[in-house]
């Protein structure tokens, strides 16, 4: 099953091969990641105020200086909800604090 939400392309499944109708990610000639990250996972994360917030996450590919895998950055940021439960647009920010 296929879900956009904020321009953000989210994909569920069953079965956990194969991935039917995955194809591209990128539609109608749009080439451009927001985020330039593929996902890794959202961190519950609640902080000293004892509220939750939670964090997404990706791997930057190709964004080392030297080049080596290893030393790829990461992106983390803060996930922002509607009204009605679904995520906010993702849009790109320098930098974030979590007060833990």
């Amino acid at each position: 099953m296929n879900r956009t939400i904020s321009n953000t392309r989210i994909q569920t499944s069953i079965n956990a091969l194969p991935t039917p109708g995955q194809g591209c990610q990128y539609h109608n000639g749009n080439t451009t990641s927001t985020l330039r990250s593929q996902q890794n996972f959202v961190i519950k994360v609640t902080n000293a105020q004892g509220l939750t917030t939670f964090v997404w996450t990706g791997d930057r590919w190709q964004q080392a200086p030297d080049g080596l895998k290893g030393h790829e950055p990461q992106y983390w940021m803060p996930l922002h909800f509607n009204s009605d439960g679904s995520i906010d647009t993702l849009d790109w920010i320098d930098e974030f604090t979590l007060d833990v």
